[in-house]
């Protein structure tokens, strides 16, 4: 039975479906990307966000934020390319409480080293069945992938938010 629902774009839906189960089983798999050392995907793309992103200093709860992941996750992330020796860790002079990541020279070569390599493996593929595309339609198939990586509670919301009220503490002298 096929599946009408998604109608003209079931080809493409499928082929979303394929390639997130595939990324999905490799995300956090350690390998050796045209690198020197292995590396998971998710690691990488660390790396490449802190490298694209670099000049705006942003904290770690921004960087999460941007890249879609918890806190946590981003947390333990950037603690292990620091003790790959990737990143590393600085305060705003006269702030202590936001964490600001940088890449280092060996995470930049690495990062460098990796992106030649999927360039030639991955990229090319991508871009030469991209061809046939006119280039005035890529904005529109960008914002169709957007728009299947985002969720319904991605939704913008105009409801009225209320404060919470929460029960007044009994004093325990009077108990």
């Amino acid at each position: 039975m096929k599946l009408e629902w998604m109608g003209e774009y079931r080809d493409i839906i499928e082929k979303l479906i394929r390639f997130s189960n595939g990324y999905s089983s490799v995300l956090h798999k350690k390998q050796y990307l045209g690198t020197d050392i292995a590396i998971s995907f998710a690691q990488i793309q660390v790396v490449e966000y802190i490298l694209e992103n670099e000049s705006y200093m942003q904290n770690m709860s921004k960087i999460a934020y941007r890249l879609g992941i918890s806190y946590s996750t981003f947390s333990k992330l950037a603690n292990s390319l620091v003790e790959m020796g990737l990143l590393q860790k600085f305060n705003i002079s006269g702030n202590r409480k936001d964490i600001i990541i940088q890449a280092t020279d060996y995470g930049k070569d690495q990062y460098i080293k990796y992106s030649k390599f999927m360039s030639e493996i991955w990229i090319k593929r991508i871009a030469q069945a991209g061809d046939a595309i006119p280039k005035e339609y890529l904005p529109y198939v960008a914002e169709m992938l957007d728009a299947a990586s985002t969720g319904p509670d991605a939704e913008k919301s105009d409801k009225k938010l209320v404060p919470v009220k929460t029960a007044k503490k009994k004093n325990p002298d009077t108990i």
